[in-house]
């Protein structure tokens, strides 16, 4: 019994211990209903407890929910009750539940709920149990065996086969068992050979899943490290948390990482950096456009929980942060900020899963000091303006993306007159000068990409106001994101 307890999630050793001391009441807080009715029945199953489940389609026509579910309290050894939310809401249904307690009648009810809202009454004679999302062991063995219910064979040719299982895997992992059910049925019945069609299915259900939760997205993305041009003290970072990750940071004596914090100039990589991590760590990227949550209508904190729950869900994976400086604007009042940050700050300090956070701030003068003292992430990151070394790099990356790698550029002649571009201004004037060169039927040259770069008004010649006051800022908060662009250096550079 013991060796087995081991093997499972912490909440589920809860749950078991819960039903061996005898708890009357035992409330399990999860929205998976059918993870939790699995989970509970099969321990029930296993210590030989007679059980009943109740939902609300069983009452007879003309009988009160609270009376039924006690009928049902008073006929069965124990009762897993479904719909029972707001039954133990209602006070006189609570009363008569401790009266039997009290009693010493024998009461056994376990109740599966996606909110914890019981009565007063009834709080003190309650278990609270919070059950998470399974682990990925159990998600794989799950897909495995519900491909192979549906008729699904290994293909003949099996090369490459393990890869897009694991993919497969990695994407469907979090989702409520019944939507997982469903969507490993078409693919087995749709996509055998697990291949992009499958991976598309998946999404498919991902999106339909996260629907009501409009401000959050599962991101697709093709960047890699070798996208992101510069930035080579947060790229060693990176690099580094991904070989922790390698070697096991699910391991006790080795805390999952936090996450970090990207602020600095607008259009210099912090959005490609935090793409870039969801590739690192070969997990899926979570998009949770943070400037948006109060244009919502249930509230910008609830809305905000509902999304970490749902990151916590999908774990591991890497939650985008998106702009959390627009949620905190001079519009809001103290209040209202002071409360969507409490709830972050408290998630970040106590989360224990592996939802890497990537956040990222333009303005990070408005960011309040709970949000960046030191251990609500890894690490805080300033971005600056690319320095020229970066400069080439950004621009050589967008070329050979565009198809012109082997342009005769002169590359120090542009990476002159190209000062106090962002990375954003230099992509643009690469797509640009490559239509120009098209339209004219010659070959993308210096000549182009200097045209281009003429017409451009840099940012920093509109907010250089702005841009010195992140640079205060930084100075004594931040960590450089570059060695050749370090915020010190740049007070100093003819550069900027």
């Amino acid at each position: 019994m013991t060796s087995k307890k081991i093997k499972v999630p912490t909440a589920d050793y809860e749950l078991r211990q819960a039903i061996d001391d005898l708890e009357p009441v035992i409330l399990v807080e999860n929205d998976d209903e059918l993870r939790s009715r699995e989970s509970i029945m099969a321990y029930l199953e296993e210590t030989g407890l007679k059980a009943t489940t109740w939902d609300l389609a069983q009452i007879p026509e003309g009988m009160s929910t609270e009376d039924h579910l006690l009928e049902q309290l008073n006929t069965h050894e124990v009762v897993v009750a479904m719909d029972a939310g707001g039954t133990l809401a209602n006070d006189r249904f609570a009363r008569k539940i401790v009266q039997q307690i009290e009693s010493g009648q024998s009461v056994r009810l376990i109740a599966v709920v996606d909110t914890y809202a019981p009565a007063q009454s009834l709080k003190p004679y309650i278990r609270h149990i919070m059950l998470p999302a399974l682990p990925m062991e159990h998600t794989i063995k799950r897909v495995i065996a519900t491909l192979k219910a549906n008729g699904w064979t290994e293909p003949s040719v099996r090369k490459g086969l393990s890869g897009r299982l694991a993919r497969i895997v990695r994407l469907i992992h979090g989702m409520p068992l019944v939507a997982l059910d469903r969507t490993v049925r078409r693919i087995a019945q749709h996509a055998p050979n697990l291949g992009d069609e499958a991976i598309e299915l998946v999404r498919e259900a991902r999106r339909e899943q996260l629907r009501d939760l409009k401000f959050l997205e599962i991101y697709e993305t093709p960047s890699q490290m070798d996208d992101l041009a510069g930035l080579d003290v947060l790229k060693e970072w990176l690099e580094n948390r991904k070989k922790a990750n390698q070697l096991g940071f699910n391991k006790e004596n080795f805390p999952s990482p936090r996450g970090m914090l990207l602020v600095g100039v607008p259009g210099c990589g912090k959005s490609l950096s935090a793409q870039v991590c969801a590739a690192a760590f070969n997990v899926p990227l979570l998009r949770l456009e943070f400037g948006k949550l109060r244009s919502g209508t249930e509230g910008a904190e609830h809305t905000l929980l509902r999304c970490l729950n749902e990151a916590e869900r999908a774990a591991p994976c890497v939650l985008w942060l998106d702009e959390i400086d627009h949620a905190l604007n001079a519009k809001s009042s103290r209040a209202e900020n002071s409360g969507l940050v409490g709830t972050l700050a408290s998630w970040l300090q106590e989360k224990t899963n592996q939802v890497f956070v990537a956040a990222t701030a333009n303005d990070a003068t408005v960011l309040p000091p709970e949000l960046v003292r030191k251990g609500r992430f890894d690490e805080i990151f300033f971005v600056d303006l690319p320095d020229p070394h970066e400069r080439k790099a950004i621009i050589e990356v967008h070329l050979r993306a565009l198809g012109h790698e082997n342009a005769l550029v002169d590359f120090k002649n542009l990476v002159d007159n190209t000062r106090q571009f962002t990375g954003a201004e230099l992509a643009a004037i690469c797509r640009e000068a490559s239509v120009e060169s098209t339209l004219s039927g010659e070959e993308l040259g210096l000549k182009h990409l200097l045209e281009a770069a003429g017409r451009t008004v840099p940012l920093v010649k509109t907010y250089e106001a702005e841009i010195k006051a992140m640079r205060a800022w930084a100075r004594s908060r931040a960590r450089p994101a570059s060695t050749h662009a370090g915020v010190l250096d740049l007070f100093n550079t003819n550069e900027s």
